[in-house]
């Protein structure tokens, strides 16, 4: 499955990498998501990021979340997988 996850979220990947620096200027520490190309919306917390994500694109759509730092460890969620990970973002 972590393969597929890779192949699934390789474009968002490329897309913070490549974005990371003018990122962190005006949104450090902020979480990041992002969807394909795009850079969609920044967040205060990782559960408001997913949260927003999931509703914005769909239970079956994935999309990237990052804590935009220098040095960026991505979490990657894609929102088809939520309800089975059971995080917090997946409650109303």
């Amino acid at each position: 499955m972590e393969g597929l996850m890779v192949t699934v979220l390789k474009s968002e990947q490329e897309t913070l990498e490549a974005r990371l620096p003018e990122l962190v200027k005006d949104h450090e520490d902020q979480f990041v998501v992002v969807h394909g190309r795009e850079i969609w919306n920044f967040f205060g917390s990782q559960d408001e990021a997913i949260r927003a994500g999931r509703k914005h694109f769909g239970p079956k759509e994935p999309f990237l979340v990052a804590l935009v730092t220098r040095s960026p460890r991505t979490i990657e969620i894609s929102s088809f997988l939520l309800g089975h990970r059971g995080t917090d973002a997946d409650r109303p």
